[in-house]
């Protein structure tokens, strides 16, 4: 008997999906493909390595629930967190080509993620052109965000980069379908925010507080709300059109 497929197989992949559809029309056919590639369940603490510096890997981590990242590590064992994954982001697509990784890839929470073997994501772009762009298009889109944090974490004060960080998974979440854009779970510690943005978990406590007191967020049941978006936003320097 054929073994059951997980749900969170699915649900994966059902995400996968219209993150990709975001930014490229595919056909019905097509859009089958992706949401039928088979995948493996990997349930994963807060805070263990998936994938560790230097490893080579033959298959590609999707996020199903959770939140992931992945950072680079300094010699004093400081580390810079370099790129967030949410539920239906497969982080680590250009792996497909340099399966040789340089950053970690870890859970920040507890986190399911889908293991998907480079073979079947290369048969799958092998019989489907218009899939093998999307992925393309997609590893695109990661390294132009990648280019976004440099500039944020190298050239803005503590509270643009904070708004900055905010507006972006403010977005990411409506454009997942995960939250809206005045609402989203945030599940990072102080201490995670200021490891994404080169900041101490004291700087990054201070700054949030600031943002409390004039009203720009609220923390409330594990959410953030954003009142006046606008207003975030261009103390961020934000632009949605570049998400």
């Amino acid at each position: 008997m054929k073994p059951l497929r997980s749900p969170d197989v699915d649900q994966a992949l059902q995400l996968f999906l219209r993150r990709l559809l975001g930014h490229s029309a595919l056909a019905d056919e097509e859009q089958a493909a992706i949401v039928s590639l088979p995948g493996v369940a990997v349930p994963a603490k807060p805070n263990v390595d998936v994938v560790h510096p230097g490893q080579k890997t033959d298959h590609s981590w999707l996020v199903a629930t959770g939140l992931a990242g992945r950072f680079s590590e300094m010699i004093d064992g400081a580390r810079q967190i370099t790129a967030l994954y949410l539920p239906g982001d497969m982080g680590d697509l250009h792996s497909l080509v340099r399966p040789r990784v340089d950053g970690a890839l870890q859970a920040l929470t507890a986190t399911i993620f889908i293991q998907v073997r480079h073979v079947d994501l290369h048969r799958l772009m092998a019989r489907r052109p218009r899939i093998a762009e999307a992925f393309r298009r997609d590893c695109e889109l990661d390294s132009a965000r990648l280019s976004r944090w440099l500039v944020n974490c190298s050239r803005r004060d503590a509270s643009t980069r904070i708004a900055y960080l905010l507006c972006e998974l403010a977005t990411r979440h409506e454009l997942a379908g995960l939250g809206r854009i005045d609402e989203f779970p945030l599940p990072m510690s102080q201490i995670q925010i200021g490891e994404t943005l080169g900041l101490t978990a004291v700087h990054v406590n201070r700054v949030l507080q600031r943002l409390r007191r004039s009203d720009l967020i609220r923390f409330e049941h594990g959410l953030v709300r954003i009142p006046d978006w606008s207003r975030l936003a261009e103390i961020g320097q934000f632009d949605a059109e570049n998400t």
